[in-house]
């Protein structure tokens, strides 16, 4: 079953190359709408009209542009209330620069026709460079037992793969505002309180690594508010405290050295 009424959400700032390349990389075989929220850009406006000349037939594009350049928080969460005034089913996130797989939103919206009982599922990522040089693919848990019990290490869906019931945007409503970078990690705590999840074990999209993105830039406080996230949503058990003192480390450990083990395992992976 095809139900058209999926809104894709994809902020944007400064970026309206990375903007086409995320857009330009839906191909579906029915009507799906995009929104993209300008969080308030001024070097690099959108080009309206080539982003829709170039866009899929199937694509209808809206674009709203907030007049300060607020945080991505705060462009997520107008997101958010666009959907709640119009008549929505589904709401799936992307980012600029990241490429959609053909056919990903029917493959997750099935999944959920499924599957009644999960109301958000994402599904595994490879990462490339700049380039395009393929970095390496992330292998992520499926199960909701599995995604809840290693959200206490890290972002078990990856925050470019959602795609959610609308019951879960009129449940949670917003993203939380006071964690910086870490909006993804503290709105999927949330949902974890009401809605079950999953992944999809294919890769359904393939996400840039930037030197400019969020996790690049805020890295120090995108590891301190999700060490803070940790701790609010704490409790005795294994990954919890795993998860508390792994995050205190990355969050100890300079950069280029965690960068280095990071890449050398892996490497490692890809050559067992």
């Amino acid at each position: 079953m095809v139900d058209s009424k999926i809104l894709v959400l994809i902020p944007h700032f400064n970026n309206p190359k990375g903007l086409a390349t995320a857009i330009n990389s839906i191909q579906e075989d029915f009507k799906i709408t995009v929104l993209v929220v300008d969080d308030g850009s001024k070097e690099d406006k959108i080009a309206e009209t080539l982003l829709k000349n170039e866009a899929s037939s199937n694509v209808d594009i809206v674009i709203e542009c907030l007049a300060n350049n607020k945080g991505i928080e705060h462009a997520l969460n107008y997101g958010l209330e666009y959907f709640l005034q119009n008549e929505f089913k589904f709401l799936a996130r992307l980012d600029c620069g990241d490429v959609c797989l053909p056919q990903r939103f029917f493959r997750q919206q099935k999944f959920l026709y499924d599957h009644p009982s999960i109301d958000l599922v994402g599904s595994n990522v490879s990462f490339f460079r700049q380039n395009g040089d393929t970095l390496f693919t992330l292998k992520l848990p499926s199960t909701d037992k599995e995604i809840r019990n290693k959200m206490y290490i890290n972002a078990m869906i990856i925050h470019p793969t959602f795609f959610m019931r609308r019951e879960v945007v009129e449940n949670i409503k917003q993203y939380p505002t006071q964690y910086e970078a870490a909006e993804d990690y503290a709105f999927l705590f949330l949902v974890l309180k009401k809605h079950k999840v999953a992944n999809l074990t294919e890769i359904l999209v393939k996400c840039e690594l930037s030197p400019i993105g969020i996790s690049a830039l805020k890295r120090k406080k995108q590891l301190k508010n999700r060490v803070t996230l940790i701790k609010k949503h704490f409790h005795w058990g294994i990954y919890p405290i795993y998860g508390l003192m792994r995050n205190y480390i990355i969050l100890w450990t300079p950069e280029p050295l965690f960068e280095w083990v990071k890449m050398k395992i892996k490497n490692k992976k890809i050559s067992d």
